[in-house]
């Protein structure tokens, strides 16, 4: 599949997935989601809720049941990327540590697999 695909194509694929997705991930679920459920409830709460919506948008519809184990990494992981937003009060440390994250992903997936 790989030596079939344009160079071009995936540099496209690759700074779609590792660089643009975390950018706007951090900036709609960390920078409005969680500031805005904030403002209602605590900051633990907000980090729960917003960590759960990020986790099921990631899951895939027809893998079913097979999704728990993907449901509770992803969970873990965006409960740290708030906890991270938090601590530091700023998007630059969760949005890299979500770039390294999905990078080292997808270098495993299509070069690994």
């Amino acid at each position: 599949m790989l030596k079939d695909t344009p160079p071009s194509t995936l540099a496209i694929f690759f700074v779609s997935i590792a660089l643009i997705s975390p950018i706007i991930e951090e900036v709609a679920f960390r920078g409005m989601l969680q500031n805005a459920l904030k403002k209602r409830i605590s900051t633990t709460f907000s980090i729960l809720i917003t960590s759960c919506l990020f986790s099921f948008l990631h899951l895939s519809i027809h893998a079913g049941i097979s999704n728990l184990p993907l449901f509770f990494s992803l969970f873990t992981f965006s409960c740290l990327l708030g906890f991270l937003y938090e601590r530091q009060r700023s998007l630059f440390a969760p949005i890299g540590l979500h770039i390294m994250f999905n990078s080292i992903n997808l270098v495993s997936i299509l070069f690994f697999k």
